[in-house]
């Protein structure tokens, strides 16, 4: 038996002989495999899409960063060293440029947050455990208290996995901040033989689950990334009750590795 790249379905039985030449046992398990070559096959073409997706964001980042913003920031120069060194201008004329520099600025502040969005800080130089203690340092002070808890080790982690899970915390934690009104959010990751297991909890008002909008694309997002990349993710939530997003997504993990738990509490 034979099997291709291109989920052609070649049979242990050759289809020049009639269908009672060929045993039914053999049939089936012909077809069986078959299918099995397209299911992998079909889960190898999504994993590729996802890996796709995720250079185009980065190389829009760059494009961004490095492109537009660029020639934003320049006008900006240009417009305030034109401001400051014409003391003649008539008072009209320097309200609509000072204005006209406030909306620049508002632009590149727009465009480095969309970079931000577009390019997960800290997974290039770090693994996924450092990037999401510096997400949740950075969180606006005044919110509740999140604990992150994790057990590894993610030395190991494909950079698309990595990206996934950051962003369903970022997602996640956005929510919770958002909408629960809990004064407390634990954020759970471990990382066990070939699974990874992620876990967002808050104790706040819930929502009930049949209810949830169809165009929450924070929502819809998450479903999508799991779905790429094989794995699952449950929502449990009840008014009252708090809300929790279960995460299992799979991994491929070198032998020989031991565990690490820790846990560290962010105000």
């Amino acid at each position: 038996m034979s099997s291709h790249s291109s989920g052609i379905r070649t049979s242990l039985c050759d289809r020049s002989e009639p269908d009672s030449a060929c045993p039914a046992g053999v049939r089936f398990l012909s077809e069986e495999a078959a299918t099995v070559v397209d299911s992998r096959n079909h889960r190898r073409s999504d994993a590729d899409r996802s890996a796709s997706r995720e250079q185009d964001r980065v190389l829009l980042a760059c494009d961004l960063h490095d492109g537009m913003l660029q020639h934003v920031i320049g006008a900006q120069m240009r417009l305030q060293s034109l401001l400051n060194a014409d003391t003649t201008m008539a008072e009209p004329v320097r309200r609509e440029i000072a204005l006209s520099l406030n909306l620049i600025e508002k632009s590149i502040c727009e465009a480095r947050h969309l970079v931000r969005g577009l390019r997960p800080p800290g997974l290039e130089e770090s693994d996924i455990v450092s990037a999401l203690q510096e997400l949740i340092r950075e969180l606006p002070a005044g919110g509740p208290r999140v604990d992150l808890e994790t057990e590894g080790p993610f030395d190991g982690l494909d950079d698309v996995l990595e990206d996934c899970l950051f962003r369903m915390v970022q997602e996640s934690l956005a929510n919770a901040r958002r909408h629960s009104r809990s004064d407390q959010i634990l954020v759970r990751l471990a990382a066990n033989g070939d699974v990874v297991r992620l876990q967002i909890r808050d104790w706040g008002t819930g929502f009930d689950t049949s209810q949830a909008s169809a165009g929450n694309f924070g929502l819809q997002g998450m479903q999508e990334r799991a779905r790429l990349l094989g794995g699952r993710i449950t929502i449990k939530s009840d008014p009252g009750k708090g809300t929790q997003v279960f995460v299992e997504l799979p991994i491929v993990r070198a032998p020989g590795q031991a565990a690490q738990v820790s846990k560290r509490s962010y105000e």
